[in-house]
């Protein structure tokens, strides 16, 4: 997954923490179980120059085609599967940091 990152002859591992800082977010707002999300993604957007810099690095959820919210204070079905999606890329994105920017 780390080639995603690969910036001229090295990983781009501020872009990585960058989206780490994000996920937890996303992860808290999925765990509120006030919408019900089905095929919902996250998109990954950075956009780095030949000098390494890179512009503001994000994490958004997108895809709502399937998406519902919950009437009222009213809690749904929490989607496990999205948690552990959202668990697994935190635990991808931990092991690039850990390997550092080579």
């Amino acid at each position: 997954m780390s080639k995603f990152f690969v910036s001229g002859d090295r990983i781009r591992v501020e872009v990585v923490k960058a989206f780490l800082e994000a996920l937890p977010r996303i992860r808290e707002f999925v765990s509120k179980g006030l919408w019900t999300l089905y095929a919902s993604s996250v998109l990954f957007v950075y956009e780095g120059d030949e000098k390494g810099e890179t512009e503001s690095p994000r994490a958004c959820m997108i895809d709502f085609a399937h998406s519902w919210k919950h009437e009222g204070d009213k809690i749904g079905e929490i989607d496990s599967g999205y948690l552990v999606g959202l668990d697994n890329i935190v635990r991808y994105f931990r092991a690039i940091c850990e390997d550092g920017p080579k």
